[in-house]
């Protein structure tokens, strides 16, 4: 009778766990692009200046997605790969240009934020005070 018993509990339990993994595989599989931006309004470039070279990666783990080598140049934000319905980590670091010259530029410190996308063109606004999105 007992061995029964810890028949049926052990196949149960297997059985359980066969299913909790197949749903949570087969929910959040979709990837898609969406537009993240690190505006001076929430905390970033907090010696002055403004973002113009960013080094990132995106993901649940930070894999999924990085930029090039060098960083994304010319602007604020990028166009990241991202998982949807999913816990993404973003990790940064922005290049905040500063002086007339850019002779006082310098190299943020780096920083982490989670985000939840739900659609591809969906646009993040993160910094160190905080995120919104659309």
């Amino acid at each position: 009778m007992i061995r029964r018993l810890r028949l049926w509990l052990a196949t149960t339990s297997v059985l359980l766990l066969v299913i909790a993994a197949l749903s949570a595989s087969g929910t959040n599989a979709a990837t898609g692009y969406i537009y993240i931006a690190f505006p001076t309004w929430l905390g970033n470039c907090p010696k002055g200046g403004s973002v113009t070279i960013i080094n990132a990666t995106t993901g649940p783990y930070g894999e999924l997605w990085s930029t090039p080598a060098g960083g994304d140049k010319g602007d604020d934000k990028i166009y990241a790969k991202v998982l949807f319905n999913t816990n993404n980590l973003v990790t940064y670091q922005n290049f905040c240009r500063k002086g007339i010259l850019g002779l006082s530029s310098y190299w943020d410190a780096a920083w982490q934020v989670t985000i939840r996308p739900t659609r591809s063109g969906q646009t993040f606004w993160v910094g160190r005070l905080g995120q919104s999105h659309n």
